[in-house]
């Protein structure tokens, strides 16, 4: 594939990645076709389907596709994680120019990259019925994925299915939080194009 390497993509990638993309697990599998069919007609109350994600435009469109087809999505969503806190955690695992790459990368390609697209990505959104408007659910919000906060509220839940969104690498003890399926969502083909650029280093 022409471009950005895989290791440079992945090294590259925004700071605001922290590892996101998590998911997978115990049951992994997809909410498609007659599976989703299936689930939606099996719906027994709330909780059947969560989702767990982190804040952004993506998580809103998801949670309006979702809730179009189950109705009731409760959703668990983590907080952002610190700029100074995640700026060292950077530093320690991949070192000063690598980080000094991402942060000019945010700072000087990102905001073009978001200009010279807005015209096109709304484009999409009405071609494909896109909603990225608030979420209008429960919202329960946690520090992190990973916290006792968020394995308590999967507990609570119940669910059958989870819907992975925009999150941090989630930990064996949330995925072993509840018997449930897990779905990750991601924009890029892993792992090859891994972090919240995913789709564009696919591209570039």
């Amino acid at each position: 594939m022409r471009g950005v390497p895989p290791a440079q993509a992945e090294s590259r990638d925004a700071l605001a990645d922290d590892e996101r993309g998590g998911g997978g697990g115990k049951g992994k599998g997809t909410l498609s076709g007659a599976e989703t069919n299936g689930a939606a007609g099996n719906a027994s109350g709330k909780g059947h389907v969560v989702l767990l994600a982190g804040p952004g435009a993506s998580t809103h469109i998801v949670y309006h596709a979702l809730a179009r087809a189950f109705g009731d999505v409760p959703v668990i969503l983590e907080d952002r994680v610190p700029r100074g806190q995640l700026v060292k955690r950077r530093l320690k695992k991949l070192g000063l120019p690598t980080v000094a790459g991402q942060i000019l990368f945010m700072a000087l390609a990102e905001p073009l990259l978001r200009r010279r697209s807005s015209a096109r990505v709304a484009a999409i959104k009405r071609e494909c019925g896109l909603d990225d408007g608030p979420i209008s659910g429960e919202v329960i919000r946690v520090p992190s994925v990973n916290s006792d906060e968020a394995r308590r509220a999967l507990k609570e839940l119940a669910p059958r299915f989870v819907v992975v969104n925009g999150t941090r690498i989630i930990s064996k003890e949330t995925l072993g939080a509840v018997d449930a399926t897990f779905v990750n969502t991601h924009a890029g083909i892993t792992p090859a194009f891994r972090g919240v650029h995913g789709g564009h280093w696919a591209l570039a």
